[in-house]
């Protein structure tokens, strides 16, 4: 969810970043070393709840099914 990490973190999120490679896997690598222990390695890469940002799921039921 890099939305929620980028609200997290924000622009100061950046700081040490030494301005080259991707800003993003910067981010995503300090989100994984602020995960807590017991988490598995689904975060930060797929959940962050650390934001507003959230995944609408949407059932399509067919008729007659």
């Amino acid at each position: 969810m890099s939305s929620n990490i980028a609200e997290h973190y924000g622009l100061a999120g950046l700081e040490g970043w030494p301005g080259e490679g991707d800003p993003w896997t910067f981010l995503f690598e300090r989100a994984k070393a602020d995960r807590a222990e017991d988490a598995t390695d689904l975060v930060p890469f797929w959940i962050f709840e650390k934001g507003q940002a959230r995944i609408e799921r949407r059932v399509p039921v067919m008729p007659f099914s």
